[in-house]
């Protein structure tokens, strides 16, 4: 029953905050959009019918942690502070597999900014080993994500994003059901918990160790474009987690499918 709560918490403030493809009429024109539109309420249709058998539940989880990943990293900053967390439209996340982007705010000589899109899924070893061999292959193909609704909240910046870094985010449902216990009735010593929770350091190492993989990956091919993305978030997100290593103490906990994931990045080998 909790994480049934956490899901309708969670679709109540995916739909408060999710980018509207109603808004881009003017971009792609009607047709093109309601035609999208229908997509996505068929999709949606199918998951309903779903809902009650192992993958409906395991889909809702992902839902339920994609949400508190987006909520907190707002609100505790789990991706650091010039972090701004951008809920995808219902069309992007079915469509193109990109839940969240993250838009880091570099601070140069000149304002630069640089997007990190990633897919969230509570799963298992098998189900982030398929994710990854799909990353793989973008990466050989040289065309990576692609996020058609897109609405940047840093640069004037609207319409459909191309060639985005994708990274997966991975968790055990025991860590997830952790993690909605203190989401769903807040308090002061729940807030505080949720500040200081692992999830954000495994969040932020898993994020670490597959752009460095990728980006190695994409060097081997003689992918350049593909490797200086990489690259330069690489560095970023190694900036912020050390900062959060020195605001926030680290617990140190790390659950299963970290390791899991971890594995499977012997694809890129």
């Amino acid at each position: 029953m909790d994480i049934e709560a956490g899901y309708k918490k969670a679709e109540r403030m995916l739909n408060k905050f999710a980018i509207k493809t109603e808004n881009f009429y003017d971009l792609y024109g009607r047709e093109n959009v309601e035609k999208d539109l229908e997509y996505v309420k068929k999709m949606k249709s199918i998951f309903e019918k779903e809902s009650s058998s192992e993958a409906g539940v395991l889909k809702r989880m992902s839902i339920l942690f994609e949400t508190i990943i987006f909520d907190r990293s707002e609100r505790s900053e789990w991706l650091g502070r010039d972090v701004v967390t951008i809920k995808t439209s219902h069309y992007d996340d079915i469509a193109n597999g990109v839940d969240l982007v993250a838009e880091f705010l570099i601070k140069e000589e000149k304002e630069s900014f640089s997007h990190l899109a990633f897919a969230v899924d509570v799963t298992f070893s098998a189900e982030t080993d398929q994710k990854l061999k799909k990353i793989k292959k973008e990466i050989e193909e040289g065309k990576l994500s692609t996020v058609k609704y897109f609405e940047s909240e840093h640069v004037e910046f609207r319409g459909q994003m191309e060639n985005l870094p994708r990274v997966v985010i991975a968790a055990s449902a025991k860590t997830v059901e952790d993690l909605n216990e203190l989401w769903l009735e807040k308090t002061k010593e729940n807030t505080q918990k949720l500040n200081s929770h692992f999830i954000q350091f495994q969040m932020l190492e898993e994020i670490i160790s597959q752009l460095k993989t990728f980006r190695n990956y994409a060097e081997n091919l003689g992918q350049e474009k593909i490797r200086q993305k990489y690259d330069g978030l690489y560095n970023l997100v190694q900036d912020i987690y050390k900062k959060r290593k020195k605001d926030v103490k680290d617990p140190g906990d790390r659950d299963n499918v970290y390791y899991d994931l971890k594995r499977n990045l012997r694809h890129f080998e």
